[in-house]
């Protein structure tokens, strides 16, 4: 995988869908994984669909239950453990 996208914050969003449109462009392999508030972001109608082009999306299940324990969760759950496993597997990190 070329990049992950690390999102611990929700004020990531204005960042995050140029950011996944750029990679598209790029044609590179990249991977995201949200964390603390930075689930919020997958309120967006918009962010949910501009995701779908990464190879793979993993939502910390503890933040998730957190910050929208009453919504259902459109990516995969995952742990601190499946983002360290992820960061190994990357050529770049960017957090937001």
């Amino acid at each position: 995988m070329d990049l992950l996208i690390h999102i611990s914050s929700q004020h990531s969003k204005k960042i995050l869908e140029p950011l996944t449109r750029a990679c598209a462009r790029s044609e590179i392999q990249w991977s995201c994984f949200l964390t603390n508030d930075g689930v919020k972001v997958l309120e967006s109608e918009a962010l949910q669909s501009a995701l779908r082009a990464a190879e793979l999306v993993i939502v910390c299940k503890h933040a998730w239950n957190l910050h929208m324990p009453d919504k259902e969760c459109p990516a995969q759950f995952g742990s601190q453990s499946d983002n360290s496993h992820m960061m190994g597997r990357c050529k770049k990190v960017i957090s937001l």
